[in-house]
């Protein structure tokens, strides 16, 4: 019997075998290079937003650069017009030259990353249905919602001068918010004493204000001080969390106007979302109901955290305190840059005082006689006794400006009469006036190197203005006026002197305001592009840059890409793209 050979019986399983490793292989290497694309566009990508951020960054330097420079060679920082400028723009935008052209090559494209530096419009957010539907077609209403250059923060209201105002004036406070546009009589209450300008009023029976609802432990509805509907929740740690919500989104409404993405106009989505806040219990809007089209405010376009100015001259050396204990030395600085009866007027003045002379009673009126009186002259002033020492303390400037002193008659001088001599600096002649703004350039009275709490009176608007104790609309509408020709700001030497010189105001209201008042301004707020193209990534951010010590830094950094790019880049990357 014949045996069956078991080599016949093999039915091809090491073929089925090799197929399945080929094809399993086949799958992992697919898998793989899958993954590797997904990797390199992820790479890629992540270049991209940092390259974007660095762009941004080189903005942020550049502005940076430009609040470092003394007033004297500083370029205007914000920009007046309405309507993006290409040649103001020119200042506020750069171009990236990149050092690997091979990155370049391998992206597809050769464009180099750009930053711009922008700022809201004068005013508020864009809000109504009007002004939203004109800024949405691809930006073409660009100039209703944003303009070239930095946000000057000391043309805002300084919080801290809110809390001055209202210890020495109680009640102006509320007047000031409540003469801002737009903002409604309910919010300002429950805002001041959020911010610390006002205490909680407290009441027999009830919470002491809308910011203490938390500690409400019934289920019925009370209203605060300012007539607002609370609903209290049910236990403590509710109420906590539903007051820490309600403050954040009354920040959100009030201080920002709802633009949550800080793209300077309302999306849709913020249109729905206040008008949920105005509908529900938990705040009240601060801007008017969608149907009206009244315009939204954002508080913070009015009102500061962060302002002030570096207190140095305008060529940036360091001014010279008249109230030093030590009158030889004072003496030898102000003769290095003043006549010496200039400097001689100063010593005398912190030895035996200034006297203000009489002036007539209405503003803008002449002096009397004595005011009018020529400038000492070197025989006019006497030698002066180093022996007296330096009693009287400058508290202002301005009380060297159209005064007398009377100096004592020397003991072995056969008249016994004193002498009377008038102030070098005068606020109406054209020699006394020119030194009037040397006078305020070159000294100070206070040792700090950074004043705070000041307004810009070249930047601030006339509702900021009209902020300041007895300020009327007369005088702030003038300002306005004056401050139009751009030769008048450099004239005045980052002074004040020039509301004086252009008859604005008279000399003892400019005393009032002095403590308020400033020319120049050391902080600014912008908001920075980091971009290339309209296909790449976008870095954008807001930053408040804080030129209070050298170099400036910045402060306050707030991203926003991660939303989206928040304008239409048509007007960074021109229309050829």
């Amino acid at each position: 019997m014949i045996r069956p050979n078991r080599r016949n019986k093999r039915r091809g399983i090491a073929l089925v075998v090799v197929f399945v490793m080929v094809m399993l292989i086949t799958l992992a290497a697919y898998r793989f290079s899958f993954v590797m694309q997904s990797e390199y566009r992820l790479a890629k990508l992540y270049e991209e937003q940092v390259d974007a951020r660095q762009a941004a960054w080189s903005g942020i330097e550049h502005a940076s650069v430009l609040l470092d420079k003394p007033l004297s060679s500083r370029p205007i920082l914000s920009v007046q017009q309405e309507e993006p400028s290409v040649e103001k723009s020119n200042l506020f935008q750069g171009e990236l030259i990149r050092s690997n052209e091979s990155q370049s090559s391998t992206s597809g494209t050769n464009e180099a990353w750009k930053y711009a530096l922008i700022s809201p419009r004068r005013a508020s957010v864009a809000s109504s249905l009007e002004d939203f539907g004109v800024a949405t077609d691809s930006m073409s209403g660009s100039g209703e919602v944003w303009r070239w250059g930095l946000d000057n923060e000391s043309a805002k209201i300084p919080i801290q001068a809110l809390r001055e105002w209202e210890r020495t004036k109680p009640g102006h406070a509320k007047s000031v918010l409540a003469r801002l546009p737009g903002v409604k009589p309910e919010v300002i209450e429950p805002w001041l004493i959020a911010e610390g300008v006002l205490r909680p009023s407290r009441r027999i029976g009830g919470p002491s204000s809308s910011m203490e609802r938390a500690s409400n432990t019934d289920d019925n509805p009370t209203r605060d001080s300012a007539g607002i509907t609370i609903t209290n929740g049910i236990d403590s740690g509710s109420n906590r969390n539903s007051d820490e919500s309600s403050s954040e989104q009354m920040h959100a409404s009030y201080w920002s106007g709802g633009d949550l993405n800080q793209n300077y106009r309302l999306d849709p989505l913020e249109k729905i979302w206040l008008e949920r806040q105005s509908q529900t219990g938990t705040g009240v809007s601060a801007r008017s109901s969608l149907s009206t089209q009244e315009e939204s405010i954002a508080l913070q376009r009015y009102i500061t955290r962060y302002s002030g100015c570096r207190n140095e001259r305008f060529d940036g050396s360091e001014r010279i305190y008249v109230n030093d204990e030590d009158l030889k030395a004072l003496h030898r600085k102000l003769m290095s840059v003043w006549p010496q009866p200039l400097a001689d007027y100063v010593i005398l003045a912190r030895q035996y005082g200034p006297t203000i002379a009489s002036r007539r009673g209405r503003r803008g009126g002449p002096p009397s006689d004595a005011a009018m009186s020529p400038a000492a002259t070197d025989s006019s002033v006497s030698a002066i006794d180093w022996s007296v020492a330096g009693r009287y303390q400058i508290r202002s400037l301005l009380e060297l400006v159209d005064s007398r002193l009377t100096l004592p008659s020397a003991s072995n001088s056969q008249s016994s009469q004193n002498k009377s001599v008038v102030s070098p600096f005068s606020s109406r002649s054209a020699e006394g006036s020119n030194y009037l703004i040397r006078l305020l350039d070159d000294c100070t009275t206070d040792r700090r190197k950074f004043l705070e709490g000041k307004i810009d009176v070249w930047d601030a608007p006339i509702e900021v203005l009209m902020s300041i104790p007895e300020m009327d609309e007369g005088t702030a509408s003038r300002i306005v006026s004056a401050r139009q020709d751009e030769t008048a700001r450099q004239q005045s030497a980052g002074t004040i002197a020039w509301l004086l010189q252009r008859r604005i105001t008279d000399l003892q209201t400019l005393q009032k305001w002095e403590p308020y008042l400033t020319a120049r301004s050391d902080v600014y707020t912008t908001q920075v592009l980091g971009f290339r193209d309209q296909t790449s990534s976008v870095y954008r951010c807001t930053v408040t840059i804080d030129g209070s010590q050298t170099p400036a830094r910045p402060r306050e950094l707030k991203t926003w890409h991660t939303w989206d790019a928040g304008f239409s880049l048509k007007e960074f990357v021109g229309e050829s793209e």
